[in-house]
């Protein structure tokens, strides 16, 4: 059966081994919302004994997901998984939709930084569908474009990146993070949270 916590909104792959002594006619995955009176129908593939197809993300709502399978071979006969599937269906459970960016937790660079220095970036990065990547973006103050690398992940929710020494000019320095969670909508988050058009500075 299909696990508990399916991301809301995204297709949910069924999978099934179906045999038959006289052939596999046709396997039906019927399945419809928590509380909801009509199934809806959708054909299985089938390639040797494998019986596949998917729930579309339309119905995988946070009201939760009911569903069962009705086989039927060459001969007539029927079958459904449950047992009695129409009135005891396997379900499952759905986490809503993540349409927040990652919460980053960083204390700015203090100014009197080495001239032509290293500068080492760190932050507290966390969103509750896992972190897909952090981005260092930096420039020496006021020069145009930024550079950008990536940021490591270190223990818990730790991450770090390197500004190098040829941008820590006079001048001083602009920076910003950026992370994007692992979500399927790729939420992303900066610091300061106007970046790229505000962004945290030190000389």
């Amino acid at each position: 059966p299909v696990a508990d916590g399916q991301p809301e909104d995204q297709n949910v792959p069924i999978s099934a081994s179906v045999t038959d002594d006289s052939g596999v006619a046709t396997v039906t995955l019927r399945v419809r919302n928590v509380g909801a009176s009509n199934w809806i129908d959708i054909p299985l593939s089938g390639a040797g004994d494998t019986w596949t197809g998917i729930i579309p993300g339309g119905l995988v709502d946070t009201v939760g997901v009911e569903y069962y399978l009705l086989a039927k071979d060459t001969a007539g006969n029927s079958a459904s998984d449950p047992v009695d599937g129409k009135n005891t269906p396997h379900t499952f459970t759905v986490s809503p939709k993540d349409n927040q960016g990652p919460q980053i937790d960083h204390a700015p660079i203090a100014d009197g930084q080495t001239l032509g220095g290293e500068v080492v970036i760190t932050a507290d990065v966390a969103d509750a569908s896992g972190i897909a990547a952090v981005s260092l973006f930096y420039r020496p103050a006021g020069s145009g474009a930024f550079s950008s690398s990536s940021m490591t992940m270190g223990a818990g929710n730790a991450w770090s990146g390197t500004i190098p020494g040829f941008a820590v000019t006079a001048a001083g320095v602009d920076y910003y993070l950026r992370a994007v969670d692992a979500s399927g909508n790729a939420n992303e988050a900066t610091s300061p949270s106007g970046a790229p058009t505000s962004f945290h500075s030190f000389s």
